[in-house]
């Protein structure tokens, strides 16, 4: 009797271990997922989620070309047609203002000279007119001004001994442009169907990078919406930026705007998602307003995602 009981309970106490074997080996990994993370465990997944991420969205923009990087980590976002070579219109002038940055870093003031306030384009500047350097640049990116463009680049032709054109192609070459060539400092059409400057979307972000990385300093204005300057006489030069959505742009350092008939509308905007991490966004072959909203929609989704 005593040997019956002692084997029946030997049969329960299998059948439980069993239950036990099939329980950890089966059911408890499933369960593994509700299991509260630790608290650094909670912090990495939440900034991995922050990170920007491609855009998921199906974006239809006006451009013809667009490229959006994250050049932190060299993650593109979203590109359209990103090495096609397109005129640059008065993107140009970045370009520019890297070259007066690297050359007339000893040049206190330039002089307007009647062939640069003669070029297209009103800026209501003056012939005669003596600017400091810095605030000629700042001038220049902020309006997209032509005449400041071409008074830097007799500026700069006449310290570097070299015609502005090799000046910004060597520059080109330099940074690794590969679709980017130049034949004035303006961006304007040369005539009907030759555009005074070309290159790509990608192309456009690996310039601001550049500057992003190299000389921050040379931009800095370029996100202003509105300044005051002054020349030597004293005379007051109201500045309003080109770009109509930087309110729209959050964390903006640097911009440029550019349009011509064969260019049509140009876009080119740094962003900082936090300190030192920037997202490029460059639009080219758009409309006069299609540049704005196919950024400030590039942007929207960045932020949905």
């Amino acid at each position: 009797m005593n040997e019956k009981k002692d084997n029946t309970t030997l049969q329960y106490i299998s059948v439980f271990a069993m239950i036990g074997i099939f329980v950890f080996l089966f059911v408890a990994p499933t369960t593994k997922k509700s299991i509260a993370l630790a608290p650094d465990e909670v912090s990495a997944s939440v900034l991995l989620a922050t990170l920007p991420t491609p855009i998921q969205d199906t974006i239809e923009i006006t451009a013809g070309a667009a490229y959006v990087i994250d050049t932190t980590n060299d993650l593109v976002l979203f590109e359209k047609n990103a090495d096609a070579q397109l005129p640059l219109a008065s993107v140009t002038k970045v370009a520019v203002a890297l070259l007066a940055h690297t050359y007339l870093s000893d040049t206190e003031y330039i002089y307007l000279s009647a062939s640069a306030i003669a070029t297209e384009g009103e800026s209501y500047l003056n012939v005669g007119d003596v600017w400091n350097t810095q605030d000629l640049i700042d001038f220049m990116l902020i309006t997209s001004s032509n005449d400041a463009a071409v008074a830097l680049a007799e500026a700069i032709e006449d310290v570097s001994k070299a015609s502005i054109d090799v000046l910004l192609n060597e520059l080109a070459q330099d940074i690794g442009l590969s679709q980017t060539y130049f034949l004035n400092a303006t961006g304007l059409d040369e005539n009907l169907a030759l555009s005074g400057s070309y290159g790509s979307a990608k192309d456009m972000a690996m310039l601001f990078s550049y500057i992003y990385d190299t000389a921050p300093q040379v931009l800095e204005a370029s996100s202003v919406p509105q300044a005051t300057f002054y020349n030597t006489s004293g005379i007051a030069y109201e500045a309003e930026n080109t770009n109509t959505v930087l309110g729209d742009l959050p964390g903006l350092l640097f911009s440029k705007t550019g349009f011509t008939d064969l260019a049509g509308g140009n876009l080119v905007v740094l962003m900082e998602t936090e300190p030192g991490h920037p997202i490029i966004i460059s639009v080219l072959n758009s409309t006069p307003e299609g540049r704005f909203e196919d950024t400030v929609q590039i942007v929207r989704s960045l932020m949905r995602n």
